[in-house]
Order: C-alpha cells, then structure tokens, then sequence
C-alpha cells in the first residue's frame, strides 16, 4: 500500500475499523470494513474517497433499532443510521491482518510504534477521539488490554512529546481508557490540523 492509504488503514483499525478473512469464499486475503453513524457523513465520506479505488461498490446503508454502543446493547425506541465499506481482499491488506489478528482477534501490535504517524493519529481521533469540555480529548480504547494500551501511550510520549494519563473506565471490566489534557493539545492540533475532517475539528477544540 502507498504510505499515505497504509496510514489511513491503520488509524480507522485503532478506531472501529476491522479487517477479516471470508472463509466462506475460499478467500485467502483480507478485506478492510469501516462503519460510521450518517450523522458523521462528511468524515465517512472522506474516508470512502481516499479508499474507494480499493472497493468494488458503494457504502452500504444500514437502519437498527437495538443497537450496540461500545459493547452494551442499546435498547431504546431510537433508530441507529449507519453506512458501511468494504474493500476488496487483497495481498497488502492480509499483510496487515498478520500483523492486528495474529490469532484472529484484534491487538495493537508491539512494533505499533512505526505505524502511528499525524495521518493515523487522525484518523484515530475522529474515530474513537472524545471531545472534552476542559479542553483535552479522551481516546476510547475499551476493547485494549492494559498493555497495549500502555504501548500506545508509550508511542505518544516518546514520538509526539503527548503527555497522556491512563484512566480506568470500569474496574470489574478491566477498562482503559487515554486522556490528553489541554496542556498537550497544541501538539496534538498542529499534527492533526492539516489531515482533520471539518465535522471533526470540535474533537480537538479547532
């Protein structure tokens, strides 16, 4: 993959993104999936345009009603408005399934430190970046483990000068979560600035 599109992809799998291997085809590599709230149209589009020429067709335009949020089940009258891409399976693609899935579960991998760039860095805002009224931002990474969640703010600390703190969300679950404090957030604003969809500016108090 080009350095520019490898980055986007690494930074939509430290969100939501996911990459999978369809046995049922008898296919051998891997296909990128990537789903995102209508109300986040601009950002998902953005998406899709740097993407498409890797897809075969159109996003895909889902309606639920009991849908999940982070694992919980959402059970309310509302309507969740999503849409969802799909690249095709591909070599390059499968070399980075090696790297996230070594036993078919999603990790951070321990040379993740060569992947996290400003393009990535973004993209992993806009996707699981929460904005914070005090003027820091908190990055969700639930679906971590302590130590790779401590590995990436390793990464921030010694290649970015971010000074992270870990939170922990849920002490019967073993959830962890970053917090970036205002006093990091210049850093983060002059790396992301350039690459940072205009719905998603607010995330990072631009």
């Amino acid at each position: 993959l080009p350095p520019y599109i490898n980055s986007v992809i690494i930074g939509l799998l430290l969100g939501d993104g996911w990459l999978h291997i369809d046995k049922s085809n008898r296919s051998k590599n891997a296909r990128f999936g990537f789903k995102q709230s209508l109300s986040k149209f601009e950002s998902f589009f953005n998406v899709f345009n740097i993407l498409s020429h890797y897809c075969n067709s159109l996003p895909i335009f889902s309606i639920k009603k009991n849908f999940k949020i982070k694992g919980r089940v959402n059970k309310t009258n509302k309507y969740f408005y999503a849409l969802t891409l799909q690249t095709r399976a591909l070599p390059c693609l499968t070399e980075i399934y090696n790297r996230f899935y070594p036993n078919k579960e999603k990790i951070v991998p321990l040379d993740i430190y060569q992947d996290i760039d400003p393009i990535s860095l973004t993209l992993w805002i806009e996707g699981d970046g929460s904005y914070q009224p005090n003027g820091g931002l908190l990055l969700c990474t639930d679906s971590y483990t302590l130590k790779e969640v401590i590995l990436l703010m390793n990464v921030l600390i010694i290649k970015y000068n971010i000074k992270p703190t870990l939170i922990q969300r849920d002490k019967t679950k073993s959830q962890y979560r970053i917090y970036i404090s205002k006093s990091s957030m210049n850093i983060v604003k002059g790396l992301v600035k350039p690459y940072i969809s205009k719905t998603m500016k607010y995330k990072v108090h631009l």
